[in-house]
């Protein structure tokens, strides 16, 4: 390949933070041009939707790279009938995670952002750098 290993698992991250704020900015651009409403309210729905993405990206990669697909299909199977029990039986978790992001969003104090938002960058570097190590050792 032209590419090296390295450059391929650099590609796919930069690329989805990339992919991701582009299609954030246009999301909120065209909700601006149909509802003709700005606030700043607007730019920490922007942040945390961000964030969120690059976490579960964080995630996500590592554990693509280091399972084959056929398993991830299984096991992504499994944990949504898990999800789907623990919903309708046990707990309402979307009311939780709800509840929990319209907190988040409503802070006032500038520490606890640049908290959260160190700790995601840390977090999606770690598991870039993670990527990188399990992709340079796959044997194909």
């Amino acid at each position: 390949l032209p590419y090296t290993r390295k450059e391929i698992v650099s590609s796919k991250y930069i690329g989805s933070l990339i992919f991701t704020t582009i299609f954030v900015f246009m999301i909120y651009a065209g909700d601006f041009l149909i509802n003709g409403k700005g606030d700043l309210f607007i730019w920490k729905e922007m942040l945390f939707i961000i964030g969120l993405v690059m976490v579960a990206i964080s995630f996500m990669f590592p554990i693509s790279y280091k399972f084959k697909t056929h398993y991830l299909l299984i096991a992504l199977g499994v944990l949504l009938g898990i999800y789907m029990l623990t919903i309708s039986l046990l707990v309402p978790i979307n009311d939780i995670l709800r509840e929990l992001a319209r907190k988040f969003l409503t802070l006032q104090e500038a520490q606890m952002y640049f908290l959260a938002i160190l700790t995601t960058v840390i977090l999606y570097i770690g598991s870039w750098l993670l990527s990188i190590r399990i992709y340079e050792k796959k044997v194909f």
